[in-house]
């Protein structure tokens, strides 16, 4: 690939990656003895209602924390006692009379840092609260200020619970994506499936057809996967709406390799309804669902040298000229076929597992989910937009002289 059409993405300061201190938070990596953050016991829902998780909160003394933490626990504690959705609105202004900490955060953006978990369910009050003027116009002025730059890994169990659905009830249904898909490492199998559902309602109630269709894939490979109950109605649903706007051959395309690869979910109605729907004999004899092809080659940076791999002098120079480093040697290569919401995995070095998953691909444009795992804890995370044949260089965890290098290059025609 010539250098012209490769884009160089390097993440500097990467002690960041390992101790949870990019962007916002100094606070986003999990915390082991902060229940609120390792798992969320509950799918979506307006208020909490688990009753191990309201007890926790009951008990729980705020001033004893660290002031993010504090003010954590004081506005999921509101969110625990509110008993219908009318009651959010109320909460929400006995939080801002009590809690000055809010008004502050609210105000002022630069007393923001280290603040991103209340952040969010701050967001998300505002986003559920009766929508008045002054709310949506707050919740999107905290949006486009601060937390549109918060990335899936810096937070984690309830706010990142939260903050998935306050993107999914204002309408952003594609930046809530990969923070859904973030979700799944915090919930059980069947609480995932719910939550999946409720997102599916969401998007297809505000006509996103693309992201609707990316959602009934993982619900399918979900569903499948840790076998239970599927939300049969919910898809058949979903598909009459896609077709009744002309979207039938998206979410056929989507569905039907799933459906092929998988015969547990013959028995559903929303797979006779897919192959009921009369469309022209050419289109179903050429269905081909895409999967992009992403190539990913790892690579050693260091400054000790002056090496080139052989396999890396048609990029070399390239890199030199665009990096501080010196020497550049293949420390392994691998090629995936992803179609969207498939999970595809490389070890790399220093226990490190690279995770990939494509979020959408359209008309020679791919989005895909990156992220560095080591422990069962993410340490590093990106979304990475990509043309067919662009090439995105990505710092990775470091070495005694340099950085390891990922080198991901993507085709949808894969």
């Amino acid at each position: 690939m010539s250098k012209f059409n490769s884009k160089i993405i390097v993440l500097l300061a990467m002690a960041f990656m390992f101790y949870g201190c990019a962007g916002l938070s100094a606070n986003a990596h999990i915390m082991e003895d902060d229940p609120l953050r390792n798992t969320v016991p509950e799918s979506f829902h307006f208020n909490l209602q688990n009753p191990s998780v309201r007890n926790y909160l009951k008990g729980a003394d705020p001033s004893a924390l660290s002031p993010d933490r504090e003010l954590e626990i004081y506005l999921l504690q509101e969110l625990a006692a509110v008993k219908d959705e009318k009651g959010l609105g109320k909460a929400f202004d006995r939080l801002w009379e009590e809690h000055k900490t809010i008004g502050e955060l609210i105000n002022h953006p630069q007393s923001r840092p280290g603040f991103t978990y209340p952040l969010v369910e701050i967001y998300y009050l505002l986003s559920a609260v009766p929508d008045q003027n002054w709310q949506r116009q707050t919740r999107e002025r905290l949006f486009q200020e601060t937390l549109r730059d918060i990335k899936p890994h810096q937070i984690s169990g309830y706010a990142l619970h939260l903050y998935t659905l306050a993107l999914l009830k204002n309408g952003k249904y594609h930046i809530a994506q990969p923070f859904l898909l973030r979700l799944e490492r915090f919930v059980t199998p069947s609480i995932y499936l719910e939550d999946l559902t409720v997102a599916l309602d969401y998007v297809m109630d505000g006509k996103d057809y693309s992201a609707g269709s990316q959602i009934m894939a993982r619900i399918c490979q979900a569903g499948t996967r840790d076998n239970i109950k599927f939300p049969d109605k919910t898809m058949c649903k979903a598909i009459s709406a896609m077709i009744e706007a002309g979207k039938f051959e998206l979410i056929r395309d989507t569905l039907t390799p799933l459906v092929n690869d998988n015969p547990d979910l013959q028995e559903y109605l929303f797979v006779k309804l897919l192959r009921e729907n009369p469309v022209p004999v050419t289109v179903k004899t050429s269905v081909k669902h895409k999967k992009l092809m992403v190539e990913v080659q790892v690579i050693k940076a260091g400054k000790n040298s002056e090496y080139i791999d052989p396999e890396l002098m048609d990029i070399g120079e390239s890199l030199k000229e665009t990096l501080n480093f010196s020497s550049f040697r293949l420390a392994g290569k691998k090629t995936f076929h992803l179609q969207t919401g498939e999970t595809g995995e490389m070890t790399l070095p220093e226990k490190n597992l690279l995770r990939i998953v494509p979020i959408s691909l359209d008309r020679g444009k791919s989005r895909i989910d990156v992220s560095i795992v080591k422990d069962h804890h993410d340490v590093f995370h990106t979304v990475v937009e990509s043309v067919d044949g662009g090439v995105t260089t990505i710092g990775g965890p470091k070495t005694n002289d340099g950085l390891i290098l990922l080198r991901v290059a993507t085709n949808g025609s894969g």
